[in-house]
């Protein structure tokens, strides 16, 4: 039920508020549609470093639970249903993500 100053601030009430939400949090409870988001655990993708300018894999350890999905294909699922066209919604980490893993970890047991 939405009560309170943020239900009474939305902007536009004929507007549909989507949430991508891994678990039940104060914005999702606002949300009239939630997209089910996979953990950082269920799929491989490259991530930049917060402190130096490196990127490193990510791998997944486990299967998406349920229906849950990594941001990136919801957003291509999504861009897809717009019927938008730009190729670069649809890249994936593919080929990329393999050569550059296969390298780190042969790095890293050379260095062990």
């Amino acid at each position: 039920m939405r009560t309170g100053r943020f239900a009474a601030a939305r902007p536009h009430r004929g507007v549909i508020h989507a949430g991508c939400e891994l678990f039940q949090t104060d914005t999702a409870d606002f949300a009239d549609i939630i997209l089910p988001a996979a953990s950082f655990l269920e799929f491989d993708d490259l991530v930049a470093s917060y402190f130096n300018l490196t990127i490193a894999p990510q791998t997944k350890a486990q299967e998406p639970i349920g229906e849950s999905l990594p941001n990136q294909e919801i957003f291509r699922r999504l861009s897809r249903a717009m019927e938008y066209e730009d190729a670069e919604l649809y890249e994936s980490v593919g080929p990329f993500w393999i050569i550059y893993s296969a390298e780190s970890r042969a790095w890293a047991t050379s260095r062990s």
